[in-house]
């Protein structure tokens, strides 16, 4: 599992188990498997990757159009035919509502 990596990766794998890695109740560091050492490495490789990878560009988004005032889209649902139905609301005197 670990044949793809250098010998200075492990090294520096197994350092930040040393200090970094699970403990015991009394404090004694879990053996590790090849796979929490191969872990280490891999988000080792990542970090480095992605600090020594060049500035991303910053693209513009390309502007918004401009919205549709309410008067057109009213002038387009009635060349269309579309008539919005319109409910009557009912008239409330001021202490109605709390009988």
């Amino acid at each position: 599992m670990l044949g793809g990596v250098s010998v200075d990766e492990l090294r520096r794998a197994w350092a930040e188990y040393q200090t970094t890695g699970p403990r015991s109740q009394s404090g004694r560091l879990a053996r590790p498997d090849a796979g929490a050492l191969y872990g280490r490495i891999i988000a080792a490789r990542v970090t480095a990757a992605i600090i020594n990878s060049p500035p991303r560009v910053q693209i513009a988004a390309p502007a918004p159009e401009p919205r549709m005032s309410g008067a057109r889209a009213a002038e387009i649902l009635a060349e269309v035919g579309f008539r919005p139905k319109e409910f009557p609301v009912p008239p409330v005197t001021p202490k109605e509502h709390l009988k």
